[in-house]
């Protein structure tokens, strides 16, 4: 009975020194006095939910158009590169390195480069030494697209067929 009288009025609630007491319309000679604490949380919670519905943006799926959009944008602002690149000639991507963790960097470099320019390049913004040219294949760093992760690109082909936002990896 008190729950469905608590759901059906607005109430506001206010703490005295013995007890918690509920006030309808804020005025106290109203007051009834609520024992049981379970309802009065319960009756806070659903408040809480409602508010939070009223000021909820809708959610936008990670796969729509708007979403890639947004997503490209905010790579474009943290991108780090040579600034006298025109933009028209930029490739902005994201290119992760496992070394002792997961290192991150968003950059923007010329689509006109080959993709052993763009790893020597990468090697360099995370401070590693490259020593592909020491080593034999099986064991150099090749650089591999998230769109096919178990094949690596190839080191003469153009960055042109990437397209902006994509995420490299360097293994």
């Amino acid at each position: 009975m008190k729950t469905a009288f608590l759901k059906s009025v607005l109430i506001f609630w206010y703490s005295c020194l013995h007890h918690l007491c509920v006030v309808e319309d804020k005025l106290v000679s109203n007051k009834v006095e609520v024992s049981n604490h379970a309802v009065l949380k319960n009756v806070e919670i659903q408040l809480e939910k409602s508010e939070r519905k009223k000021y909820q943006k809708p959610k936008i799926k990670k796969s729509t158009p708007l979403s890639r959009k947004v997503a490209l944008m905010k790579l474009k602002q943290s991108a780090m590169g040579n600034d006298s690149l025109p933009q028209s000639q930029r490739l902005y991507i994201t290119v992760q390195m496992k070394t002792d963790s997961l290192q991150t960097k968003n950059v923007f470099i010329d689509n006109c480069w080959t993709v052993g320019r763009a790893l020597d390049h990468f090697l360099t913004l995370f401070s590693v030494t490259n020593r592909n040219n020491s080593l034999p294949s099986s064991e150099q760093m090749k650089l591999y697209a998230s769109t096919s992760p178990n094949e690596p690109l190839n080191f003469q082909a153009i960055l042109k067929t990437i397209p902006n936002g994509e995420t490299l990896f360097i293994f």
